[in-house]
């Protein structure tokens, strides 16, 4: 049945499975990533571990990338315990300090993100989405995917209280749509961002009404977002590869 390859084997398996839209893509990045192809069917868990080893030298790097194989195969093989970092991390008033200050336009864009999440312990795809004002607090009803620039419901939802001083500036403060996909009308050429900001009957989700012709036909221009995570390690001074990012 599965007579080509692995890779074959475990794009059906992949395709079949009822998980996560941001799951689907990551083991999609997996076996795209390694040579699957060159392994036939039924998978031998040795020969996987030992190019699964060769090609990450990060361990858990490794273990992550085992453990998705052990479900895409139906194979066990041995991942290891766990392992987490010990970070030398700054205290809060340092780390504050450094998100006011920030050295370039590219780290002022990204202020209103950090002090959220520092602030008010928001995940970043909720700081995506300008949540309604509610006296001192603001409700946190949704979040953005980053894959997809969807608008989907926030893991955790509710009242968040803001200090005074972040409150007044999220009043005034809008979603920089410079980090979403750029949308371009088919009839004028011209690019339309409204799509992205919180608006009456919008709601930041995607429109297909050009303010400039009011032509509903348009088309997404690929363009790779501004990635805000990397931005937020630059403005913090951090290492990226100490989070345990992929090799």
């Amino acid at each position: 049945m599965y007579g080509a390859n692995l890779k074959e084997y475990a794009l059906d398996v992949l395709h079949n499975k009822q998980i996560a839209r941001s799951t689907f893509i990551n083991w999609q990045g997996v076996i795209k990533n390694l040579p699957l192809e060159n392994y036939q069917f039924p998978p031998n868990p040795t020969e996987i571990y030992n190019m699964v080893s060769e090609k990450y030298s990060n361990p858990r790097t490794k273990r992550a990338i085992l453990q998705t194989l052990n479900c895409l195969l139906g194979i066990k093989m041995k991942t290891g315990k766990a392992t987490f970092p010990i970070h030398d991390l700054p205290d809060f008033e340092e780390v504050s300090n450094v998100i006011q200050r920030p050295k370039n336009k590219y780290q002022a864009r990204c202020r209103m993100y950090a002090n959220l999440m520092l602030h008010a312990g928001l995940r970043i795809g909720e700081t995506q989405y300008k949540h309604q004002i509610v006296k001192n607090s603001i409700n946190v009803e949704f979040q953005r995917i980053y894959h997809d620039n969807s608008v989907q419901t926030a893991k955790t939802q509710g009242l968040v209280v803001l200090p005074d001083w972040l409150l007044e500036e999220y009043r005034d403060w809008r979603v920089d749509v410079n980090t979403h996909r750029t949308k371009w009308c088919g009839k004028c050429e011209k690019e339309s961002r409204t799509y992205a900001e919180q608006g009456p009957g919008n709601d930041g989700k995607l429109t297909n009404e050009c303010p400039t012709c009011n032509d509903n036909q348009v088309r997404i221009k690929e363009r790779k977002p501004n990635n805000n995570s990397t931005a937020l390690t630059d403005l913090l001074g951090l290492d990226p590869g100490s989070f345990g990012m992929p090799d």
